[in-house]
C-alpha cells in the first residue's frame, strides 16, 4: 500500500470511529457529524 493510501485509510477509519462515537452519545448526539463522517470522500 503506498503512502498516499495509508493516509486516506487512517481518515476513513478516523471517520467512521467519529460517526460510531456520536452514534453511541446519549447526551446531544450530534448526527450531522455522523452524516458528515460517513459520507463518501472525493478527490484528494
Amino acid at each position: 500500500m503506498n503512502e498516499t493510501v495509508k493516509e486516506w485509510v487512517g481518515k476513513a477509519q478516523a471517520d467512521f470511529a467519529t460517526a460510531g462515537r456520536e452514534l453511541r452519545a446519549e447526551a446531544s448526539p450530534n448526527f450531522d457529524a455522523v452524516c458528515f463522517h460517513a459520507q463518501p470522500r472525493r478527490g484528494g
